[in-house]
């Protein structure tokens, strides 16, 4: 049954590289042609592809039909040439909302480029997935919706979802990329909750010999999937009264002994009934020195450990002394062991 053509799937192909590929009157007589001005035209006419996603929006499955089309079997990236409209370009940005906050200068810059005709085409080609969604390229896509212009890029897609994330965390864009980037990246965390968590788990970094103690992109990303409850739990305390470090301590804590850990969080929270010697008085009584003294990586390492021998001594159910003097919250290794045992620094 010869299939109708629908003129809302038609697209146009580019094809610079390949010289066999079957005309339009080759083609077989059912094959739709899919043309859009999303890709660049093809000198020779329209040429056959497979039909584009039906759960993308147009201007993305056009694009992912003709990777489909270029691809060779053996390849694990395909770059093409694409003209990016505007249209385009929105389409890019929307599969990607998660990404990191635009710099305003750098999109005028080069919209200004655009509409004067000044933009020059690099090497540096736009990165998207295995179904066309953006990840590298978030200030040109700007700056072409802002500009209404349309620009001759370079577009690569990775066809391995792995090899697709794990390249998110290193790409040289406008910003550079910090490891509450590479969480929000890789669709870890929630746009906004990247930096607190990569601060809390670089203080457990600090602590616990697993991992480097200035931790990388990929190395934060590990961490998570081992602490992801206990700072899930940590990040319930209001950050103005507790800084990474406590809260580091809370999420160390916590993977050892949730419950014991949830009642001291309530305890040190509200501050109702805090009877004199507990752990909890303790931490509420050190608290304004250990946020004015969490300057420096040695600090912060050390108000770590001070919070983690205070949790000990709750667990324990014995007393806690008031304020803990500085230099001397490493007198007791007993904290460190229980709860990170062979890997306590």
């Amino acid at each position: 049954m010869k299939t109708d053509r629908n003129p809302k799937t038609e697209y146009d192909q580019a094809d610079t590289d390949y010289d066999d590929e079957e005309t339009p009157s080759e083609a077989q007589p059912n094959a739709l042609r899919y043309i859009h001005p999303a890709v660049v035209k093809r000198e020779s006419g329209i040429v056959r592809c497979a039909p584009p996603a039906n759960d993308l929006p147009p201007h993305r499955a056009a694009l992912l039909a003709e990777f489909q089309r270029r691809r060779r079997p053996s390849e694990l990236m395909t770059t093409i040439e694409v003209v990016l409209t505007p249209e385009l370009a929105q389409e890019l940005l929307d599969s990607f909302p998660a990404d990191r906050n635009i710099s305003p200068i750098a999109v005028e810059a080069y919209a200004r480029d655009m509409r004067a005709g000044r933009w020059t085409r690099s090497h540096q080609a736009l990165a998207v997935g295995p179904r066309c969604e953006r990840g590298d390229g978030q200030h040109r896509c700007k700056a072409v919706v802002a500009s209404g212009c349309k620009i001759l890029v370079q577009v690569t897609q990775y066809h391995d979802p792995k090899q697709f994330h794990a390249a998110k965390l290193n790409w040289d864009t406008q910003r550079r990329r910090t490891r509450g980037n590479a969480l929000e990246y890789t669709g870890l965390v929630a746009r906004g909750q990247g930096q607190p968590i990569a601060q809390i788990l670089s203080c457990i970094a600090a602590v616990d010999s697993r991992w480097l103690t200035k931790p990388t992109n990929d190395g934060i990303a590990e961490m998570w999937g081992a602490y992801s409850p206990g700072v899930q739990a940590a990040l319930e305390l209001p950050a103005r009264e507790f800084t990474a470090p406590v809260r580091a301590a809370i999420a160390i804590a916590f993977m050892k002994a949730p419950r014991e850990t949830r009642q001291f969080m309530a305890l040190v929270t509200s501050k109702i009934g805090l009877a004199s010697g507990t752990a909890a008085l303790s931490l509420v009584q050190n608290l304004p020195k250990m946020k004015a003294g969490a300057s420096s990586a040695a600090d912060r390492r050390e108000v770590t450990e001070a919070v983690l021998n205070i949790l000990h001594k709750h667990i324990k159910g014995v007393r806690a002394p008031g304020l803990v003097a500085k230099g001397s919250v490493r007198s007791d290794q007993r904290a460190n062991a229980f709860f990170l045992g062979k890997y306590a620094r």
